[in-house]
Parts: structure tokens; sequence; C-alpha cells
């Protein structure tokens, strides 16, 4: 009887010591691979006439994290009243904790955030850049639009995601 006791799920105490490292090594793949989180921010470029404008945002986040968020304009042509508008839903349960340079006006129209600017001319740059957070409540994804606006003409828009694991 003792016997018995003693061999009892010997099997696996000596396969254990492998198979924690199996799940640590695929836990580690994981987080590595940019699967959890934590990976470069990918460009978003869009080229018009007008202007070529290039984003630079996350794709994956983990809960809590601090990010950086950056707008580059070039403008083809004079700008008259250079907006760039965020769509709100991106922004959801985001601290923005920073915004260079500040915009001269920011207001919220439509469903997005809007960001105005003063005027470039053709070969002016602009690069606006945000530092934010994002918040303990935000989980799952979301979608939206990074535009660029002449006043209310529509001068170039890109698509952009955003997910957020615990």
């Amino acid at each position: 009887m003792a016997d018995r006791h003693a061999t009892a799920g010997g099997s696996f105490r000596r396969n254990r010591g492998w198979l924690a490292f199996v799940v640590l090594s695929l836990l580690m793949a994981g987080a590595l691979s940019g699967l959890l989180g934590g990976v470069h921010n990918r460009d978003l470029s869009i080229d018009t006439p007008a202007a070529a404008m290039r984003v630079h945002a996350p794709a994956v986040l983990r809960n809590g994290e601090f990010f950086e968020f950056r707008v580059q304009i070039t403008a083809r042509r004079d700008i008259a009243e250079p907006v760039i508008t965020i769509s709100a839903p991106y922004w959801r349960d985001v601290t923005i904790n920073t915004m260079v340079p500040a915009p001269a006006e920011e207001t919220f129209s439509g469903d997005a955030f809007q960001f105005k600017y003063e005027a470039l001319k053709a070969g002016d740059r602009l690069e606006m850049k945000i530092d934010g957070q994002i918040n303990p409540a935000r989980m799952g994804g979301s979608r939206g639009l990074v535009s660029l606006l002449d006043g209310e003409t529509p001068v170039a828009q890109t698509p952009i995601e955003l997910t957020v694991l615990p």
C-alpha cells in the first residue's frame, strides 16, 4: 500500500519541470512577438496632391500603458486652415498628458476631436505629438479615422485601430 502512494502521479511529477518550462517559453514568445502589446508603433501614410500625412500610432497596448501618437503633415500646396481630426472612439478611456504643439483651437464636431493650427504654406511641415495613457477601464478594440482638413474641406484621411489588452 505504501508503494502505491509513493508512485501516484509519478509521471506528472517527473515532467512538471518541463511543462513549466514549455508554458513559460510560450508566454515569453507571445510577449516578444507583440501579441501582448508593447511593440513598436506603426506608420500609416497617405499622399494627396494637397499634402502628405503620416500617422505614427500604437496598434496594441496594455491596460495602463503610456504611449506616443504623432501626426506629421507636409503641405504640397497652401493650406489656409489646417485641422487635424481624430475620431472620438479612438480616445475612449484614454488620458492625454501632453500635446505639442498646442493647437490654436480645440473643438469637437460630429464624432471627432478637432485641432486647428496656423496656416501652412507649400513645403511647410507640421508635426503634432500626443503623449497619453490607457485608463484602467479600457479593454478591447476601437476604430477611427485621422483626417486633415483645410477648414471643412477634406485633404487626407487614414483609418486607425487600437486594441487594449489587460
